[in-house]
């Protein structure tokens, strides 16, 4: 139908050239509403001539007017147009991959819970360690270059089998035993914040290092000594990042997404640990 409708305004009509050229911006703009401007552009002239127009339209008419070439710079605002709907579709897609990859998320959670938590600090894990590793390098020019995969693995065995399950059960079992009020602000968050950070981190942190250090080949007394060095001043940064973090987490996440968010704000604090839980590794693996 567009086809003939051009070729009747550029033969039968008055300025039917100016009429055509207005006739197919209109057209372009409604291509691009429909995702059909690549139809169009390709729009070949020998379609034209299959509706018996050839012999009525001047020469001119068949073949530059319809090369995409000559399209875009017959049509104002054409090259604005198509960045715009290209850009917006792009958009779409990304939209559409990361809702399909929340709701796979989401799915998983529902379906392997523990799983897909344990897998899900495997990755965020050894991702901080890999990220401390290279502000200690920046920070040590002397230190040797790459990234020693042997300690990031211990960080995603920490992870997948320390982390996660723990954070699992503890959550879990605070919900459970002092279930979330409706009010955030109410005495019984600042009461399951208190045992959260109080009672639960203390013991994590503790087991935490230790963990770390028995993977490294540390024997006890190398963990006692690891513990009576850090564990105090590390608890001190924690209640510093993570009261307000674990207020907000408490009050106002579900408890299907609180280790999402926990592991959201571990991978900044691992950073932070990882630096913390290496320091000194030769001189204690000596003793």
């Amino acid at each position: 139908r567009w086809e003939m409708r051009l070729a009747g305004l550029a033969t039968e009509r008055p300025g039917g050239r100016t009429q055509m050229r207005s006739a197919l911006l209109q057209i372009v703009n409604a291509a691009c509403a429909a995702t059909s401007l690549r139809l169009l552009l390709a729009l070949p002239a020998a379609s034209i001539a299959s509706h018996g127009s050839q012999s009525h339209l001047p020469s001119t008419a068949l073949t530059p007017a319809f090369t995409p070439s000559l399209l875009r710079r017959s049509i104002p605002g054409h090259e604005a147009a198509m960045p715009s709907a290209m850009t917006q579709r792009r958009r779409c897609v990304r939209m559409n991959v990361l809702t399909d990859l929340w709701g796979g998320y989401l799915s998983s959670l529902d379906a392997q819970p523990l799983l897909t938590k344990c897998l899900t600090s495997g990755v965020i894990l050894p991702a901080a360690d890999i990220a401390a590793q290279l502000i200690e390098k920046r920070g040590d020019p002397s230190a040797p270059r790459g990234i020693d995969f042997t300690r990031t693995s211990r960080w995603l065995a920490a992870g997948f089998l320390l982390h996660a399950p723990w954070n699992h059960y503890w959550y879990n079992f605070l919900d459970a035993r002092v279930p979330p009020p409706t009010e955030p602000l109410s005495g019984i968050n600042f009461l399951r914040l208190a045992l959260d950070q109080f009672l639960q981190a203390p013991v994590f942190t503790a087991l935490f290092f230790a963990v770390l250090q028995l993977l490294e080949g540390a024997n006890t007394q190398g963990v006692r000594d690891k513990l009576s060095r850090d564990w105090w001043s590390t608890m001190k940064t924690n209640w510093v990042v993570w009261l307000p973090a674990s207020f907000i987490n408490l009050a106002f996440v579900p408890t299907a997404l609180k280790l999402l968010y926990v592991n959201v704000v571990f991978y900044f604090w691992s950073i932070f640990l990882s630096i913390v839980a290496n320091r000194d590794v030769e001189p204690q693996k000596q003793t």
